[in-house]
Formats: C-alpha cells, sequence, structure tokens
C-alpha cells in the first residue's frame, strides 16, 4: 500500500505512526530531504529521507520524499509503502483513536 503525508514542523501535525510505533520529523534540510526519528521500544532511530531512494524505517515499511511541499509552513510529505495489514495513521488520528479506545 502506498500512501502520503504532509509533515509539519510543529505538533500535532509533526508525526506519524506505523502500528504503535511513533515515527517523528526532527529535521527539515530541504523540501526533499528530512530527518524522521523512529521511536521503537528498543531504540529511537534517526533516519535520514530524501526523494531519491527510499529507506526502511521499520520491518516492510519503507519511507522517502515525496513530491509535494508546503515552503510557506515548512512542510514536507512523506511517502510511505507498507503492506495493507500494517496500519498506518497520521499522529492526531492515532491519538484520537487512543483516547476513544479503539
Amino acid at each position: 500500500m502506498a500512501l502520503a503525508f504532509m509533515l509539519y514542523p510543529d505538533a500535532p501535525y509533526n508525526d506519524f505512526y506505523v502500528d504503535d510505533i511513533r515515527v517523528e520529523l526532527v529535521k527539515i534540510r530541504h523540501e526533499k530531504n528530512f530527518q524522521l526519528k523512529v521511536f521503537t521500544p528498543a531504540l529511537h532511530t534517526i533516519v535520514e529521507v530524501t526523494d531519491l531512494l527510499s529507506v526502511e524505517i521499520l520491518p516492510q515499511v519503507r519511507v522517502s520524499a515525496g513530491d509535494k511541499a508546503d515552503p510557506q509552513r515548512h512542510g514536507v510529505q512523506v511517502a510511505i509503502q507498507a503492506p495493507k495489514r500494517i496500519i498506518i495513521d497520521r499522529g492526531t488520528v492515532y491519538r484520537k483513536k487512543q483516547e476513544q479506545g479503539k
């Protein structure tokens, strides 16, 4: 499954979840070059993301920089590829589901 999110440097729009693992935008170098932090239970890993090559951030989950950007709000697009069985949510959606007990 392919999916794309706009991420912005300010919360609450700076993260997404892969199943229950948080992935946060930590640094924008350029609209097609930025860093994500992956918060696994054992380790917090910084991943460099570009539009040149997709990178595996978790098993069977790859990301790359998308084609769109929002320079006025300093937003970047992250393109995500993962099997359909892996749940991927924006941070705002994930937290709302947690509050509702879903």
